[in-house]
């Protein structure tokens, strides 16, 4: 008989858990301009959503269902809540349980989890320090700033709004060209000749940038302007082009707004960084080699 040392919740280790897998996530990359909310909540605090088992005196609720199934990867959760969670409420069961029974038998204080404990406490002050302190600094103004340069370095892609008749062979694209010369409205012999799929829709494909078509292909139309065709017919894996390009113009670029949440990682990551590199230049640090020998401190950056 094992003998029972004080009772520590095993829900609370399972929110425990929960919340280190939000905070613990690498040494800089968790100063977020603001705490997720599941991470702010205590485990301690009183739930009032369905409750789905009960393992030992102990519940478990809808909300650690969801939080198991927004943690798998996005192609099994496209099997959907109600296929999946029998087995993800089996495995929370599981996990509960097991976490129960090696309490009862009092392996919180074993020296292994303890030291672990010690490694998880020194993750979890370095994260909050920097995740708090990047918090107190950054502003909307440093967001703005990042999205100007990130304009700069990510001008529109330009784009073009073209046509396109796909047919088997060289020749058969030769004559193609010949009939749209003669006037032919390319709408139409799309819609005749194009083996390809666009071919309902008079060979539309609407707009693209460069990088959306295979290599040839896009050569050719983004060197045609305005309501020209290709003189030459296009080779692709796909067979033979002629290409009739509409429109030209610069493409969109995301919004500040879009690209808020990634600004702020990026932004946020970078005053981790500084406020770390800062800390320790003011602290009284001696480095060795691996020989033991002292080493000068690295030059700023």
């Amino acid at each position: 008989m094992y003998m029972t040392a004080p009772r520590i919740s095993a829900g609370k280790i399972l929110g425990t858990y929960k919340n280190l897998g939000l905070l613990a996530c690498g040494a800089l990359c968790c100063a977020m301009i603001s705490a997720t909310p599941a991470a702010a909540q205590s485990a301690d605090q009183a739930r009032s959503d369905q409750v789905i088992a009960e393992v030992g005196g102990e519940k478990l609720y809808r909300s650690d269902f969801m939080d198991a199934f927004q943690g798998l990867p996005p192609e099994t959760q496209q099997l959907g809540q109600e296929t999946l969670y029998p087995r993800i409420l089996e495995s929370l069961i599981q996990q509960l349980v097991v976490i129960q029974t090696g309490l009862e038998q009092g392996l919180q204080e074993d020296p292994e989890i303890k030291k672990r404990m010690e490694l998880v406490e020194a993750q979890l002050v370095r994260d909050l320090y920097l995740r708090r302190a990047v918090e107190s600094k950054i502003e909307e103004k440093d967001l703005r700033a990042a999205y100007d340069a990130w304009l700069k370095q990510n001008p529109p892609k330009e784009e073009v709004k073209a046509r396109h008749i796909l047919v088997e062979t060289e020749e058969e694209a030769r004559n193609i060209i010949k009939m749209v010369t003669d006037g032919q409205n390319f709408a139409e012999l799309a819609k005749k000749h194009s083996i390809g799929p666009s071919a309902s829709q008079g060979g539309d494909l609407g707009f693209f940038d460069r990088g959306s078509m295979v290599k040839p292909f896009a050569d050719v139309a983004f060197a045609l302007q305005p309501n020209q065709f290709s003189a030459d017919p296009v080779k692709t894996q796909f067979g033979w082009h002629v290409i009739l390009v509409e429109e030209r113009r610069a493409g969109d670029s995301p919004s500040f707004e879009q690209l808020r949440p990634s600004l702020g990682r990026y932004v946020g990551e970078q005053m981790a960084r500084q406020i770390a590199a800062d800390l320790t230049a003011k602290a009284a640090v001696q480095r060795f080699d691996l020989s033991g020998n002292p080493m000068a401190a690295p030059a700023a950056q």
